[in-house]
């Protein structure tokens, strides 16, 4: 059960970022999403209206997984990511009050509750363990903190 959390953590981590670099500006110096959260927010909320909603997080999620990708190269593996939660999943956990819209201090709430989550465990994608869609570990040993 811990270890379902500590993935799906992960993937709200990889879709909230994913949603921000959908957003961002391509003449920008930066490429990475905004460092900040409320930037980080601010970005994934494509319409402005205050709230992510499920179709901008599915987008963010969508681009930021083809963005893994890419990167993992032939260590990706579709059949562990098949496995994982989708954003409809992950977003229904993160909206809290069930309005349909992500709010900043939803997003705040659910990144702390997983942050905490990783580190009593220190597995899943963040946490060092085998986690993630990616497949993977460094070299099949559990990467080092």
């Amino acid at each position: 059960m811990n270890v379902v959390r500590t993935v799906v953590s992960g993937i709200v981590v990889v879709s909230l970022c994913g949603a921000a670099f959908a957003a961002e500006d391509e003449a920008k110096e930066h490429k990475g999403p905004p460092r900040d959260g409320k930037a980080r927010f601010e970005a994934a909320d494509t319409d402005g209206s205050g709230g992510i909603s499920l179709e901008e997080f599915k987008a963010g999620h969508e681009k930021r997984m083809a963005a893994m990708k890419e990167h993992m190269g032939d260590r990706w593996d579709p059949a562990r990511a098949a496995q994982h939660p989708g954003p409809e999943e992950i977003f229904k956990k993160i909206d809290a009050d069930g309005n349909g819209q992500l709010t900043q201090e939803e997003m705040m709430a659910h990144g702390k509750k997983m942050s905490e989550t990783r580190g009593r465990h220190g597995e899943g994608p963040h946490g060092g363990g085998k986690g993630g869609p990616h497949g993977g570990d460094k070299g099949g040993e559990k990467a080092e903190k």
